[in-house]
C-alpha cells in the first residue's frame, strides 16, 4: 500500500542526486589530474607508474560504479563505500609516492568527501590524522623526512582542509540544534524537539505542493506493564514500516507521535490497522490504542494538534480493547 514505500521527498532527493553526481565528476578529475601530474614529472618510465595506472583505474571504474549505484538506490552505505576507496587512494599514494607534495591535496578531497557524505567533524579530524600519519610514515620509512621541508603549497592544502571542517559544521548544524543526537534510553527514539523542528521544516513543503501531511499518535501501556525490550522492540518495528521521510519520536511517557509526510489521514489509517494486526497477532505487546489525524495545510499548531490526539487516547484506553481512533480538525 502506499504508506509502506520506502522514499524521500522530491527535494531531499534531488539535493542527492546532485551531490553524488558533483562527487563522481570530481572523483574522476582527481584520478586523471593525479596521473597526468605523475606522468610529467616524471622523467622515465617506472614501475610505480603501471601501479598507478591500474590503481587510478581501479579507483576510477569503482568510483563510478558505486556512486551510480548510490544515485539508483540513494543508499548511504553505497556513498559511503566510494568515501572509503577516496581515504584508500590517498592512503596509497601517500605511501608510494612521499615525495610528490601535490599529493597532500588527497587530504582535503578526502575530507570534503567525509564533509558531503554525512561524517561529522571528530570523524574528519580523525580522516586528517590518520593521512597525515600515513604521510608521515611513508616520508620516514624512504628515508625523506630529514630532507623534507614545508613549503606554501602545504599550507593552502592546510587550508582546504579547514575549510572542510566548516562545511561539516554547516551540514550538521540543523541536526545539532534540533537534539537529534539525544535520544530517549528507553524506547532509543528522539525526543519531541526534533518532530517540532521537522514539522516546521515540511510543513510548508506539503503547503507549496498541497501534499496531505498526516500525524499518528500510539498511545503505550502503563511502564509497570510493559518492559524496556519489549518496548524497543515495538518501536523497532514501527520503524521498519515507516519511510525514510517520515519522523517518529517519544512525545511522552505513555504516547509516540510520528509524522507521515505525503499521507491522507486514510492512508496513516491503513498504516495503524496494519500495525495493529501484526502486534496483535505477535502478542508483542498488551494492547496499544492509535490516533490518526489529519494536519490541515492551513493555520496548522503541532501542540495543538497533538494534544487532540492526546485527549482523544486518554478517553478510548478507557476501552478495554485496541482500537484506531480518527480525530477531526474542528
Amino acid at each position: 500500500m502506499p504508506t509502506m514505500l520506502d522514499y524521500k521527498l522530491p527535494e531531499q532527493r534531488h539535493t542527492t542526486l546532485v551531490l553524488q553526481g558533483s562527487l563522481i565528476v570530481l572523483r574522476l578529475f582527481v584520478a586523471i589530474s593525479i596521473f597526468w601530474m605523475v606522468h610529467h614529472l616524471s622523467t622515465s618510465s617506472s614501475p610505480h607508474q603501471s601501479m598507478l595506472l591500474i590503481g587510478l583505474l581501479i579507483y576510477a571504474s569503482s568510483s563510478v560504479l558505486l556512486g551510480l549505484a548510490a544515485i539508483k538506490s540513494a543508499a548511504s552505505s553505497m556513498a559511503k563505500t566510494c568515501h572509503g576507496l577516496d581515504v584508500v587512494l590517498s592512503m596509497w599514494l601517500l605511501w608510494v609516492l612521499p615525495d610528490h607534495a601535490m599529493l597532500g591535496f588527497s587530504v582535503p578531497l578526502v575530507l570534503f568527501s567525509a564533509a558531503l557524505v554525512g561524517y561529522r567533524a571528530f570523524g574528519l579530524v580523525l580522516f586528517a590524522a590518520l593521512l597525515l600519519g600515513v604521510a608521515l610514515f611513508s616520508a620516514y620509512w624512504h628515508q625523506i623526512l630529514s630532507s623534507s621541508m614545508p613549503m606554501p603549497i602545504h599550507i593552502l592544502q592546510g587550508i582546504l582542509s579547514l575549510i572542510a571542517l566548516l562545511v561539516s559544521f554547516r551540514l550538521q548544524q540543523p541536526q545539532i540544534l534540533s537534539g537529534s543526537h539525544a535520544t530517549d534510553p528507553q524506547s532509543g527514539l528522539p525526543y519531541f524537539s526534533v518532530l517540532k523542528e521537522g514539522f516546521v521544516y515540511l510543513l510548508p513543503y506539503h503547503q507549496r505542493h498541497r501534499i496531505p501531511l498526516s500525524l499518528m499518535m500510539i498511545r503505550l501501556p502503563e511502564k509497570s506493564m510493559i518492559q524496556t525490550e519489549t518496548l524497543q522492540a515495538v518501536c523497532a518495528y514501527v520503524a521498519q514500516r515507516l519511510r525514510k521521510s517520515d519522523l517518529m519520536v517519544r512525545y511522552d511517557e505513555r504516547h509516540l507521535a510520528i509524522l507521515l509526510c505525503d499521507t491522507s489521514d486514510h492512508g496513516a489509517f491503513l498504516l495503524a490497522q496494519a500495525l495493529q494486526q501484526y502486534l496483535r497477532t505477535d502478542n508483542l505487546a498488551p494492547a496499544l490504542h492509535y490516533a490518526v489525524l489529519r494536519v490541515p495545510l492551513e493555520n496548522s499548531i503541532l501542540d495543538v494538534l497533538l494534544q487532540k490526539m492526546q485527549d482523544a487516547l486518554i478517553l478510548a484506553s478507557q476501552h478495554e480493547t485496541d482500537r484506531v481512533v480518527f480525530v477531526s480538525n474542528d
